[in-house]
C-alpha cells in the first residue's frame, strides 16, 4: 500500500527556524490563575476588614440593607477581581516582567477598591 505525504505540510527546515524565534511560553495559565486564587484570598481579606471595620463604627451592624449591600459588593468586587489576570497577561505581552506586572495590578486594583468599598460603605451611614 502506498503512503502519501501531506502536502500542506511545512518544510522542516521552516519548523525549525519558527521554533528558534518562538520566545519561552513562561508559566502556564493553569500556574497564572492559581496565583491570582491565592491573591483573591488576601484582597477578600481586606476589604473584608475594611467593610467590618468602617461598618461597625458607623453602627450599620444592625441594618439588613448593610449585609445585603455588603453580599452584593462581595460578589461584584470578585468579577472586577477576575480581570486581573488578563490585565497582567496584556503587559506581559508589552514587555513588563510577569511578577512586577501582577504586583502592580494587584496593588492598584485593592487600593482602587478599597476606596471605593470605604466610600460607599461611609454613604450607607449619613
Amino acid at each position: 500500500m502506498p503512503t502519501f505525504e501531506n502536502p500542506y505540510r511545512a518544510p522542516e527546515a521552516e519548523i525549525e527556524i519558527i521554533r528558534s524565534q518562538t520566545p519561552d511560553e513562561g508559566p502556564s495559565a493553569r500556574a497564572v490563575f492559581l496565583e491570582w486564587e491565592r491573591l483573591r484570598l488576601i484582597y477578600n481579606g481586606i476589604l473584608a476588614l475594611e467593610t467590618l471595620a468602617l461598618g461597625g463604627f458607623l453602627g450599620l451592624f444592625d441594618r439588613d440593607d448593610f449585609w445585603i449591600e455588603a453580599i452584593a459588593g462581595a460578589v461584584g468586587v470578585n468579577v472586577c477581581f477576575s480581570a486581573g489576570a488578563t490585565f497582567e497577561g496584556y503587559l506581559n505581552v508589552m514587555g513588563f516582567d510577569r511578577r512586577v506586572a501582577r504586583g502592580m495590578v494587584f496593588a492598584f486594583g485593592t487600593m482602587l477598591s478599597c476606596v471605593f468599598a470605604g466610600a460607599y460603605v461611609y454613604s450607607m451611614g449619613r
